[in-house]
């Protein structure tokens, strides 16, 4: 395992596999993998993605552990240990891989 990773997540992905009563997707949020070693980092946006309408002031970079997971755009991490992190239990979601 690479050295600097301090952080345990979780890569949930999203099917559609049915649709609502009034014909909405009905979106389920799947755990993909668990227990994946990761580091995260915040930098700034770039300017491709501020024109592109991205509102938020910083944007995070993650390293997983292992790197062969199958991670797809709009997929989501979340933090799932150290318990008393900052990040403990947010969810982030994938724009670039």
């Amino acid at each position: 395992m690479p050295a600097g990773l301090n952080r345990v997540c979780e890569l949930i992905t999203f099917s559609y596999p049915q649709d609502d009563s009034v014909g909405g997707a009905v979106p389920s949020g799947t755990v993909a993998y668990q227990n994946l070693s990761c580091r995260i980092e915040a930098n700034m946006p770039t300017l491709a993605l501020l024109e592109q309408g991205l509102q938020v002031p910083e944007t995070w970079q993650v390293l997983v552990f292992p790197a062969n997971i199958d991670a797809k755009h709009n997929d989501q991490i979340r933090i799932t240990a150290p318990a008393g992190d900052w990040f403990y239990n947010k969810k982030f979601r994938i724009i670039g891989i």
